[in-house]
Formats: structure tokens, C-alpha cells, sequence
């Protein structure tokens, strides 16, 4: 109870009775209610932790053999089932992605990395990944892109590529009959930005427009037939839309029952500076798992602490391929002890094992001064940014997740043990190609690769020599008629031509008259400075020739 006493200006005093028991009782629900949510957010993010090692952990076992396998010398047939126990296993994996992503959007935990990528890459991806369960069901698949839409451009082509598989793996699966088509238009292009139509269109069930609702509802589907016959988490949809919603767009439908559906969407993504080219001609620093900056690892020692066998026999292999020198811990404590007697460039540990988990072990590492600076990475399947972060608190330098990647894995690695490389690396690949710095022509390496044999060699060039005789009137009349697709045809046959002859300038010259091609038709200025660059080639191909006389 509260009393008031006022003065009413007449002389008069006012007194005011105010019961705050009511509005503290409500305060008291509100901090109860506040309790018990974020007390059920804490206990679905351990939910979802625990779920994900679990799951993860026989999953990382499945895809790393089965990968491992592919590099292997078995049959065709043999390699073809490890191919499809890759993918199948993958995108059992991708099923438990989305119920993590779908928490980590709810909760505002997923951001967009936006990266150079080429978009034809992203379709010849899902092109391998459905063409054969389109075959299986009698199913006409079509990808499409228009002949203006550019191929290089920036965005986040892994969650581009997840909606994609979603509204596609959709399509597929709810028609029996007919076809299925993505088709890719450009709208318009302003300043350095495309406006992109992603377009999904099936000949399926279709969906009637009191029932349409429903699709974006977590774990909903249209009725329960549908579930029983096609089967599905009805989670897909709607991940779709919230990231659709995180790149400032929506997914719309246009259905109607027993004819199909199509969903759209549009895209506004930075279309790749042409000058950015070279430096992004390589996607990651390893375009394959063991090159030959992941062979400069050779002769270093990594100690694998990991309780799982299974785990322990994929990641040992990985890095064997690679030559490094491996030790492998069951726990913390045999860790603690191979470190005391042993040294390592690097420790790859597990987060969570018996006797000693991968945290305690990290947090007593940590206060040695001997191994303040050493190289800690995390493997573990927690995927949430709770773990994450508790990982770095430990004093983990980074986080790696299973299933365990092998690009990723190598380009971790090297970026702790070699950094110096690492670096000399990229700047190499960052820095701008200058056609001056370029021989015309590598014949010691082309004869090298032709077994030393000089006549072999001189027939070759002379070929090529003759063959060339009429390609720039030929690139000429081509750019007369603007038929962008003709001159692109010529152009990139010429640019896998030129590689295998050696002209090195001259590949770097095409190169960048295809990449230009692929947007739209090369300037005047382009034009002239490519047939200055295979003029000169042709010229000292005629000068090799002679000395070869």
C-alpha cells in the first residue's frame, strides 16, 4: 500500500491510496517469465551442442574414408559408390545443418560472408548433384543462365548455393513427372551491381493457395499425406526465407494444385572488378587438398589428441599424405605427456574426451611458459558460437570443425606452423599480373613434357602456327556481327590451346579477354591490346622456329 497526500489549492488535503501489490506481482511474472526463457534457450543450445557431437562424430568417420577413398586406385565402378557415399553422407550432414542453422537464426547468429565466386561453378555443382536423381525419376532437368547474367561476381555463394539446393531438392522430390528448371535472368546491372531473378519452376503436386502458408511454418508441412509420401523435415522453406530476408530479399510462389509451382527470388550481388581477376583466379590457397604448398608441411610433427579411433585413423591420413609427422593422444593427460618429452608445430585437439577433455587440457598448456606460443587448434563437432567461444577462452588460436575438411584442415595448419609461406603465398596471388613480366613462350617446358623429343615439338608449333594463321580476321569479323556467345567460343578455345603450347603471355592475354566475354563483348581497348600480345606471340613462335631449322 501507498499513501499520497496532496494539496489541493483550496486548502484541502487529498489523500491518494495506491496498491502497488498488483503492479509488483506483474513485475515478478515478467522477471519469471525472462528466467525461464533464457533458461530454455540455455537448454536448447547444450541440446543442440550435444546433438551435433553426437551426430557429427560418426558422420566425420563416413565422409573422411569415403573421401579418402576417391583418391585411391580402385575401379571406376568402386569410386563411383565412395562418390555417392560422399554425397549421400553429405547431405544427410546438410539435414542436421539446417536444424542448427534454423536455431542460429532465430537467435540473429548467422552472418554473411560475402567473397568473390563464380556463379557457373555454383550451377555445375548442383547440376552434379541432381542430375542423376532427376534420371532416376524420368525428370528433365534444366539449369539455365542468361547469356548476359556476369559469372564473377561477390556473395555468399555457400548460402546462395544452400537455398538453391533446398528449392531444388523441393522440386524434385514433390514431381513425379515432367521437368524441372532453374532458370537465372539478369535484370538490370547499376553501378557495378547485378540485379539477379533466381527462378525454381516444377511440374509437381503444386500447392493451393489457402495451404501456401503453411510451407514457412518450422516442421510444418501441408498436410499430414505429404509427410507419409515424400517424407522431409519442412524445415528447408523455411531457412530459405530467412536468409533470403538476411540478403534483403523474400522467396515468392506462384502454384496451383496438379499443375507445379515455381519460387523466385531476386539477388542484387558486386560483379568482380575485371582487375581483381588474378588475384581471385584461385578460390582458396589449396585448389586441391595436397599441393604443393601443402607438401612444404613435410618433415613437421603434429600431435592429434582425439579419443575416437575412427577419427584419429581419417585426420592421421590426411596429414601423412601431406608428410607430416604424426602423434596421436587418447586424452589431455597423454597429451601433457608426449608434450613434456616431445616437440610439436602444432596441436590439433579434440574439445571433448574422457580423463581430460580438450578445454582443461588447453587451459593447462596455456600456463607453461614453453607453450605460450604453440599452435592449438580445436577439432570438435560443436558447431554452436557458444562452443566457439568458450574454445577461444580456453585459449585455443582456432576452431575447426567436423566432418573435417582437408582444405580446410591443411590451410589452418600452414597458416600456424608456416606463416611466412602462407603470406609469400598470398601475395603472390595478390599481386597484378604485368604481360611484361611474362616469357612468350615456355618450349623448355613443353619439350620437357614431350619426352625431349625436338621433332615432335617442331611439328606441334608448326600446327599451331598454321592454325592461328586466320584466327584474329576471324575474332574480328565475329566482333562485327557482336555474337558474344561465337566470339566466346573462339576466345576460350584459343585460351586451352595457348596453355598447352606454352604462350604464356598469350594465355594471360586470353584469359582476360574470356573473363571479359563473359559479361559482355570486349571495348576497342581490349581488343587491341590482346592482338598486340598474339602478334608478338606469333612472331617469336616464327623465330623459335627458325632457330629449331
Amino acid at each position: 500500500m501507498q499513501v499520497n497526500a496532496l494539496n489541493s489549492g483550496t486548502g484541502n488535503i487529498i489523500i491518494q491510496h495506491t496498491n502497488i501489490n498488483k503492479f509488483k506481482q506483474i513485475e515478478f511474472e515478467l522477471k519469471a517469465a525472462k528466467l525461464s526463457a533464457e533458461h530454455a534457450t540455455n537448454v536448447k543450445a547444450d541440446f543442440l551442442a550435444t546433438m551435433s557431437h553426437e551426430i557429427r562424430t560418426p558422420m566425420n568417420a563416413i565422409i573422411g574414408f569415403s573421401e579418402l577413398a576417391l583418391y585411391q586406385d580402385f575401379s571406376a565402378e568402386a569410386l563411383e559408390y565412395f562418390a555417392k557415399i560422399n554425397g549421400a553422407s553429405t547431405n544427410l550432414l546438410s539435414l542436421l545443418n539446417d536444424i542448427l542453422d534454423l536455431s542460429r537464426l532465430d537467435a540473429r547468429g548467422i552472418i554473411l560472408e560475402p567473397l568473390p565466386f563464380q556463379l557457373d561453378n555454383c550451377i555445375e555443382s548442383l547440376r552434379t548433384l541432381f542430375s542423376d536423381t532427376c534420371s532416376s525419376k524420368g525428370l528433365s532437368l534444366h539449369l539455365t543462365v542468361d547469356d548476359k547474367v556476369p559469372m564473377d561476381l561477390i556473395g555468399d555463394a555457400k548460402r546462395l548455393q544452400q537455398i538453391l539446393i533446398n528449392l531444388l531438392g523441393n522440386a524434385i522430390k514433390f514431381t513425379d513427372s515432367g521437368s524441372v528448371t532453374l532458370a537465372i535472368t539478369l535484370q538490370e546491372i547499376k553501378q557495378s551491381q547485378a540485379h539477379l531473378l533466381f527462378s525454381i519452376k516444377d511440374t509437381g503436386i503444386g500447392i493451393a493457395s489457402e495451404q501456401q502458408h503453411k510451407l514457412f511454418i518450422p516442421f510444418s508441412q501441408v498436410d499430414g499425406s505429404i509427410t507419409r509420401r515424400y517424407g522431409g523435415s519442412g524445415l528447408g522453406l523455411t531457412i530459405c526465407n530467412q536468409l533470403l530476408q538476411l540478403m534483403d530479399s523474400k522467396l515468392n510462389l506462384s502454384s496451383v494444385p496438379e499443375q507445379g509451382s515455381t519460387f523466385s527470388f531476386e539477388l542484387i550481388l558486386e560483379i568482380l572488378p575485371f582487375n581483381f581477376t588474378h588475384n581471385t583466379a584461385k578460390s582458396s590457397l589449396l585448389a586441391i587438398p595436397f599441393n604443393e604448398i601443402s607438401q612444404s608441411l613435410a618433415g613437421y610433427k603434429v600431435l592429434i589428441v582425439e579419443d575416437n579411433k575412427i577419427n584419429q585413423q581419417v585426420i592421421e591420413t590426411f596429414l601423412s599424405l601431406s608428410g607430416i609427422l604424426v602423434s596421436v593422444a587418447n586424452n589431455g593427460v597423454e597429451a601433457l605427456e608426449q608434450l613434456a618429452e616431445n616437440e610439436f608445430a602444432a596441436v590439433l585437439m579434440d574439445m571433448h574426451m574422457p580423463v581430460m577433455d580438450g578445454f582443461e587440457t588447453t587451459l593447462q598448456l596455456r600456463l607453461d611458459a614453453r607453450f605460450k606460443n604453440l599452435p592449438i587448434l580445436a577439432l570438435s563437432s560443436g558447431v554452436t558460437p557458444e562452443e566457439q567461444a568458450h574454445c577461444l577462452a580456453a585459449g585455443i588460436n582456432e576452431f575447426i570443425s567436423k566432418p573435417i575438411n582437408p582444405h580446410q584442415l591443411l590451410n589452418t595448419l600452414i597458416r600456424w606452423i608456416k606463416p611466412e609461406a602462407f603470406q609469400l603465398q598470398q601475395a603472390k596471388e595478390a599481386a597484378t599480373l604485368h604481360y611484361d613480366d611474362l616469357v612468350l613462350f615456355d618450349v623448355e617446358n613443353l619439350l620437357s613434357l614431350l619426352g625431349n623429343n625436338q621433332t615432335f615439338l617442331v611439328e606441334i608449333l608448326q600446327e599451331f602456327k598454321v592454325s592461328m594463321q586466320s584466327f584474329l580476321p576471324k575474332l574480328n569479323d565475329l566482333l562485327l556481327t557482336q555474337d558474344r556467345l561465337a566470339v566466346k567460343a573462339l576466345v576460350h578455345d584459343l585460351k586451352g590451346t595457348a596453355a598447352n603450347m606454352g604462350a604464356v603471355r598469350l594465355h594471360a592475354a586470353v584469359s582476360d579477354l574470356d573473363t571479359e566475354l563473359k559479361i559482355r563483348l570486349p571495348d576497342e581497348a581490349s581488343v587491341q591490346r590482346f592482338s598486340q600480345i598474339f602478334i608478338a606471340t606469333m612472331a617469336s613462335l616464327d623465330n623459335r622456329l627458325k632457330a629449331f631449322e
